[in-house]
């Protein structure tokens, strides 16, 4: 169903405005078979909700959790009239990267806000395929290109808190030209967009928490630890979140253990990738020219390196020796190729 909703890709390409190559790195090189898939969290959130519905999963609607409260027999959950909701055994915490059962919880560790964000879109698109584009100038500009299927593409346009009012105070006609004069190819992206509400204006927020279980309540996704997208695995460390989660929940230990085993098994992963995002955003949209020229000095280098190569394309992939360690084969990451790295081995 994925597959049927997305675009396949290849490789991701970051280039300079002035077509010079900054970083190429194709997933074909770790494996022959591997490939990411270019697709929209919506798509994901239609998928998974049509799932539940087809399963039985009882679903309360307008039902905002804000807080919840515990006893030794079972967690209740809050809504912001403070009129509870339920009582459930356990709670998964799911609440995207704005928390507010996180908020609650007192184990926030950190929440660090960017002052880079993006503009972000979806609109037709045949000039990309079968890769992730990126491009940057002297300005600190960002301009990505993501296919997501049925000859669709995610556009992202990255500017900072500051420039917001700006853009809409000179208006959509103006910010259109200034895009189409960046890169041509979005001119097509942005002939379905007629004006601001139809576009995204997304800020980017690293968070880290002081542990992801507090006793019956145990958080997921962004919830959890969220990044910026910059290396567009929130999606990905989201669902495996949930698969792993799953997995231990099934083993039968109770509870208790299954979160623990959880939390465990998934720290190092979304530590990596909190610290990693959190120095490359700065470093993409960056509108210092000695950062830009170390940028532009050292990326076309690094993917030729042999360790630190293989290391960029699997960190891209979302893949790295240790972090996924398969009982068996029920436990897949969405293809047959990553459920030949069972080993660890990469």
């Amino acid at each position: 169903e994925v597959l049927a909703n997305s675009a396949r890709i290849d490789a991701l390409h970051a280039q300079h405005r002035t077509g010079r190559e900054l970083v190429h790195l194709d997933y074909g090189k770790l494996n022959g078979d591997l490939f990411g898939l270019g697709v929209l969290r919506g798509s994901l959130f239609t998928l998974l909700f049509n799932r539940c519905i087809t399963s039985g999963v009882e679903i309360h609607e307008g039902c905002m959790a804000s807080g919840y409260i515990q006893t030794s027999a079972d967690v209740s959950l809050t809504q912001p009239s403070g009129r509870v909701a339920g009582q459930f055994e356990i709670v998964v915490a799911a609440d995207g990267s704005r928390s507010q059962l996180r908020q609650v919880s007192g184990l926030t560790r950190r929440i660090k806000e960017y002052q880079q964000a993006a503009l972000w879109l979806t609109g037709p698109c045949h000039s990309e395929e079968n890769r992730l584009l990126q491009m940057v100038d002297t300005t600190g500009r960002l301009v990505g290109i993501l296919p997501v299927g049925n000859n669709r593409s995610s556009f992202f346009w990255g500017i900072t808190h500051e420039e917001k009012q700006r853009v809409w105070n000179d208006g959509l006609d103006v910010w259109k030209q200034q895009v189409v004069a960046f890169h041509s190819a979005a001119e097509e992206i942005l002939s379905d967009i007629h004006s601001f509400d139809d576009i995204t204006f997304a800020t980017y927020r690293n968070v880290r928490m002081k542990s992801v279980v507090d006793g019956r309540v145990v958080f997921i996704g962004d919830a959890a630890h969220a990044t910026s997208p910059h290396l567009g695995q929130g999606a990905n460390l989201a669902l495996a979140d949930a698969v792993i989660l799953a997995d231990h929940l099934a083993e039968g230990g109770g509870y208790a253990e299954a979160f623990v085993n959880y939390r465990d098994t998934r720290r190092a992963i979304t530590r990596y990738y909190s610290q990693l995002t959190g120095m490359l955003t700065p470093f993409f949209q960056t509108q210092n020219r000695v950062q830009q020229f170390g940028r532009n000095l050292v990326l076309p280098i690094m993917p030729k390196l042999p360790l630190i190569g293989k290391q960029m394309a699997l960190t891209m992939a979302g893949l790295k020796a240790g972090w996924f360690r398969f009982r068996d084969d029920q436990y897949r990451t969405g293809t047959e190729t990553n459920a030949q790295h069972r080993d660890g081995k990469g």
